[in-house]
């Protein structure tokens, strides 16, 4: 929660734009090396409301992110999840300006 301020309003939290969101995104995936990260992971740890736009986002940019669908057993059966990937996970890509895309 925000602190107040002298004022008794809180106090102003950096707006979360999708360049923030994508400058998260990557550093997380080459964290995650050759497990990945589901789509739910990323969103929670990077603060993602909607993974799937910003990886596509991302692609466009010329980010290397592959996907896996995979079966997730779950307390009410199984889902489909994806799991995602950077192809370079060695930091290369963290190279890439975001800024042109």
């Amino acid at each position: 929660m925000n602190t107040p301020q002298a004022s008794g309003r809180p106090e102003a939290v950096p707006y979360n734009h999708a360049g923030l969101q994508k400058e998260r995104i990557k550093p997380y995936l080459v964290a995650r090396g050759a497990l990945g990260a589901l789509g739910s992971e990323i969103g929670t740890a990077c603060n993602v409301p909607c993974v799937t736009k910003r990886i596509s986002e991302l692609r466009r940019s010329g980010v290397r992110i592959t996907t896996r669908q995979e079966l997730l057993p779950g307390p009410h059966g199984v889902n489909w999840v994806t799991r995602y990937f950077l192809l370079e996970p060695d930091g290369r890509q963290l190279q890439l300006d975001l800024a042109q895309g």
